[in-house]
């Protein structure tokens, strides 16, 4: 009899987490993918000087990337960390930083994470959190791809009848790297808050972008490995400008003066020492070509073509407009 009641209560235990799982994974899955409509954002003043231009015309493509990670206390069952990431593409992928997908939480130990949101910027007036699939991520490089698990579409009527699959902004890449004294805006969401309980369920305090001006400083030495990342064989130093970036705003991106993607705003450049490497690091973004470089290797790695536009042209707007206007 015993032996009988031990294995019921067995079965039912066995039950009871499972059925705990599947609530479980319900809920950080949310839902199956669904369609969501956005309207069509018009494009940036053209009237407008230097920092109000690009991010006007720029800011609908960096999101706020929310990201869950677990741990083992008495008070919390998992973490919660904040960053932002870029749109590169209408499929809706988004490079941001590794930290997003895996968090170095002591030397050489990582937690991957559980749940990975976007919520977008704050022009569309929507602070939904959608959810992101990961493709790939690199932490000795610092960055990672996702993509978003839902399909968007965007209209110009309220309608929704001339609706067009994906997203209407998102990044261009300079294919011109920039020059020390050329101007450059950095995008990010600015402060980072969250809120979380016990039972690990996050919810956004209040997302608002920075977007903060400055100048193109240098670009590391590419004999110094702080200053740089070397991959596929090609050495790729880091970009640096007196833009301020806050560590929410790591994964995020430094435009030029064109609105084109310079750089995506990084965690990794460090000398491993006290507070000046903290203040070094997020003052640097990893380059543009490199970004490239990344995406064209991980399209060959999962035989999944990711697009990404090349901006080619010729500046748009002198720094004469940017400082003069």
């Amino acid at each position: 009899m015993k032996r009988c009641l031990t294995a019921i209560a067995a079965v039912l235990c066995c039950i009871f987490l499972s059925t705990a799982f599947c609530a479980c994974s319900w809920f950080f899955e949310n839902r199956a993918p669904v369609d969501v409509y956005l309207p069509y954002l018009d494009g940036a003043d053209a009237a407008a000087s230097g920092a109000q231009y690009v991010a006007a015309a720029q800011q609908a493509d960096v999101v706020t990337v929310i990201a869950t990670y677990p741990v083992r206390t008495d008070i919390a069952t998992s973490y919660t960390q904040v960053y932002s990431g870029v749109i590169i593409n209408k499929e809706g992928y988004v490079l941001t930083t590794s930290a997003a997908a895996s968090l170095e939480y002591k030397s050489g130990a990582y937690a991957s994470a559980t749940r990975v949101v976007a919520v977008l910027s704050d022009v569309y007036g929507n602070d939904e959190q959608y959810l992101l699939k990961l493709i790939d991520h690199d932490s000795a490089l610092g960055v990672a791809l996702f993509v978003f698990y839902d399909t968007f579409y965007t209209y110009t009527d309220p309608s929704q009848s001339n609706a067009e699959e994906g997203f209407c902004h998102y990044a261009a890449f300079s294919a011109v790297p920039p020059e020390i004294g050329d101007a450059c805006v950095a995008v990010g969401n600015a402060t980072g808050a969250v809120n979380s309980d016990a039972s690990g369920l996050i919810g956004v305090q209040y997302v608002q972008q920075a977007v903060t001006q400055g100048v193109v400083s240098a670009a590391g030495s590419a004999d110094e490995e702080a200053e740089s990342v070397s991959y596929g064989g090609t050495v790729y130093p880091y970009l640096y400008s007196s833009a301020s970036v806050t560590p929410a705003m790591l994964g995020g991106a430094l435009f030029d003066a064109n609105g084109y993607l310079i750089g995506m705003l990084s965690d990794k450049v460090t000398d491993g020492s006290s507070d000046e490497s903290y203040l070094r690091r997020f003052s640097a973004s990893l380059p543009a070509n490199f970004l490239s470089a990344y995406l064209d290797a991980v399209s060959e790695q999962t035989q999944t073509v990711i697009p990404y536009t090349l901006a080619t042209a010729q500046a748009e707007r002198s720094l004469t407009e940017v400082y003069d206007a």
